[in-house]
């Protein structure tokens, strides 16, 4: 059970490094494209990548540590909207993720990418934003339904 508790922790840690993250990548995005802003962009995608290992690790774990097993889980429509929603995330994730490894490369030569993405990846970032915040909204609506909370947390002595 403490294994549980652990890991629900480190999953709502996660969302909680996630959200400032993709705000501060969106932000850094906005406006000037220089140098420090670009290493801020930077900075804030890094933390953000970070974050969502860390969500996708845990609730993984989450998942399959479930006392019913994962069909105490898969079984929700909730649950699965919840899953769309990140599945989604990830997807909107596709482009930022491969604008910022060459971004990451170019800046090692001493130079200054390509500023024309920027205001897209902002976008997406900003976009992602919501998402993250639909997600979690699920997540509640499924740790609020009657007895959620009791078949995910039961000890599995």
């Amino acid at each position: 059970m403490l294994l549980n508790w652990l890991l629900t922790i480190l999953h709502l840690l996660a969302l909680a490094i996630a959200l400032p993250s993709i705000w501060r990548r969106s932000r850094a995005l906005q406006g000037a494209f220089d140098k420090e802003a670009l290493q801020r962009a930077i900075s804030a995608d890094t933390v953000w990548g970070l974050a969502v290992g860390l969500w996708l690790l845990t609730g993984v774990a989450r998942l399959f540590r479930a006392p019913g097993g994962p069909g105490a889980y898969l079984d929700n429509p909730i649950f699965l909207a919840k899953m769309v929603l990140f599945a989604l995330l990830l997807l909107l994730e596709i482009l930022p993720m491969f604008t910022f490894m060459r971004w990451r490369a170019v800046l090692a030569n001493d130079r200054l990418p390509d500023p024309k993405s920027a205001p897209l990846i902002a976008r997406l970032s900003q976009l992602q934003l919501l998402v993250i915040i639909l997600t979690t909204i699920a997540a509640l609506a499924f740790a609020l339904q009657p007895n959620a909370l009791a078949t995910v947390l039961k000890p599995t002595f």
